[in-house]
């Protein structure tokens, strides 16, 4: 089951204090598959306003106004525009600009343009908890900063009770970092860096909670947290997802403020936890007919599906836990990986080797003589079985097969012939 879904963020206050007011929040009974979908399924088109380029019918705006208004997601459908502080960019993007001279909400020192998450549209008491997998994914852009250098362009915002900010993606003077807060009850952060950004430079970032797991990444960094660890206390919260422009500075003119345009915006919501390979297929190398097993192990709370992969290329069938070959040929040598996937992502195993050892005469590296006995010694292949085969460069019928039985000692194998003969020749293979 699939909604389409968009969602919308109010500005969180200064010192993590809620930006709502009210009752408390409804717990939200995820169905199997949720999906909040904020990004075009078409090219950006700059004469269209954001609600037509990007579906914002699960989103709510708030505005930096004197009175720190809201528009509602039918609103924004309808295609509202704010020349000021949210409108379409030369480009298509979705533009939110937060001035400094903003009005703010109650609980708040600092002006936002933000959108706000709905799980129903226009109703804020339906919203998710630490259970399941909940993600939020954005392309965008820094156009402008505020004298301060720093403002918030994604948020993870707590409902019940005090409605807590859990954490923030905090831009501060060219660096982006994840800051989250430790304590629901209490203010006080930690602040986990992530990566250097400069003006209309594109950002691709994730906020994504899974079972108390808090990863953030921007641009490739990555910082993963359990927040359940850091305080259990945050198990007891419900959560919705914000973005846009939340301005940390409040003094200024009116053309100073905080500007960022946005390029894709994605909410995923899935009763399962993110999938995690706990055994990783281990590389290896086997004769020409032999038979191999790649095995793995993954763990989730929701099914899983596995897809095993040659040389990056999915195998057709292979779609268990582990993978077997019988019969091995070269084709067979190559790099393995598999995938777990369920509906909250998918785990990607590190690569396995695969090597074939091709079994050619081995190498002789001894072959002595004496009391009418030729002794040869070779490098053994573990698991061979050995043939040893004899010639005279004199007679035409041929390879004949040693009577004499081989002899593994440790990395040798040896055999002995009876005959003595300067032009005999010897070859090994293995049956």
């Amino acid at each position: 089951m699939q909604n389409s879904l968009r969602l919308r963020a109010r500005s969180c206050p200064r010192g993590f204090a809620p930006d709502l007011s009210g009752g408390l929040g409804v717990l939200f009974l995820l169905p199997a598959l949720l999906l909040a979908l904020a990004f075009p399924a078409h090219a950006l088109n700059p004469s269209w306003p954001p609600g037509r380029n990007f579906d914002l019918s699960h989103w709510y705006l708030g505005l930096p106004d004197e009175d720190a208004s809201s528009i509602s997601y039918s609103r924004l459908k309808g295609g509202y525009t704010n020349a000021n502080w949210f409108y379409t960019g030369t480009d298509g993007a979705m533009v939110f600009y937060t001035p400094v001279t903003g009005g703010t909400t109650p609980n708040s020192a600092n002006p936002r343009t933000e959108l706000r998450e709905q799980i129903n549209s226009g109703d804020n008491s339906p919203n998710w908890t630490y259970r399941g997998t909940h993600l939020l994914e954005a392309q965008c852009k820094i156009l402008q900063v505020p004298s301060s250098g720093q403002f918030w362009i994604g948020q993870i915002h707590g409902y019940l009770n005090t409605a807590p900010v859990l954490c923030l993606l905090r831009y501060d003077n060219g660096f982006l970092q994840l800051q989250v807060r430790t304590n629901p009850a209490v203010s006080g952060s930690i602040y986990l860096p992530l990566t250097n950004v400069g003006l209309n430079q594109m950002i691709s970032y994730r906020i994504q909670f899974s079972d108390g797991i808090l990863t953030a990444s921007a641009n490739g960094a990555t910082q993963r947290l359990d927040v359940a660890q850091l305080n259990p206390a945050w198990t007891n919260q419900n959560f919705y997802f914000k973005a846009g422009s939340y301005c940390d500075d409040h003094d200024g003119p009116d053309t100073e403020g905080s500007r960022v345009a946005f390029y894709q915006l994605t909410v995923t919501h899935s009763p399962y936890s993110v999938p995690a390979i706990t055994l990783q297929p281990v590389s290896q190398a086997a004769a020409e007919g032999a038979t191999v097993t790649f095995r793995t192990r993954a763990q989730s709370t929701g099914p899983l599906a596995f897809r095993w992969r040659k040389d990056g290329v999915n195998i057709p069938s292979a779609t268990s836990s582990n993978l077997t070959f019988t019969n091995l040929t070269l084709a067979h040598a190559g790099q393995y990986s598999v995938t777990a996937s369920n509906g909250a992502g998918t785990a990607t195993s590190a690569a396995a080797s695969l090597g074939i050892v091709v079994i050619k005469p081995p190498p002789v590296l001894a072959i002595q003589t004496g009391a009418g006995k030729v002794r040869l010694q070779w490098t053994a292949i573990p698991g061979g079985t050995y043939q040893v085969y004899a010639r005279s460069e004199l007679h035409e019928g041929g390879w004949s097969a040693l009577p004499s039985p081989v002899v593994i000692n440790g990395p040798l194998a040896s055999c002995e012939d009876d005959v003595v003969s300067p032009q005999r020749f010897y070859r090994v293979t293995v049956e």
